[in-house]
């Protein structure tokens, strides 16, 4: 029998300056937990995805990307790749 965590870590009501710490204890969540991120309609947080993908959060826990349809595929994209402007568009 597996047994798992799961974490939910809700950005939806977070000045986005701060979302990041929202975050802040998911040093302690156990390896192969899942993580529940909920973004609503938010565009990628580059904080976030660097907390997220540069401190290994992203390899060592199932993350599951929760809200608006154009917002998970930008952030899916983001924690894939650890490019912090994916989806958000690119400076000219």
């Amino acid at each position: 029998m597996a047994v798992t965590g799961e974490v939910y870590g809700d950005l939806r009501d977070v000045d986005p300056e701060r979302a990041y710490r929202r975050l802040g204890q998911i040093d302690s969540a156990p390896d192969g937990a899942r993580l529940t991120l909920v973004v609503g309609a938010l565009a990628p947080n580059p904080r976030v995805i660097d907390v997220l993908f540069n401190f290994g959060h992203v390899e060592r826990l199932h993350i599951a990307v929760a809200g608006e349809p154009h917002a998970v595929r930008k952030w899916v994209e983001a924690l894939r790749t650890g490019d912090i402007l994916a989806g958000i568009g690119r400076p000219a």
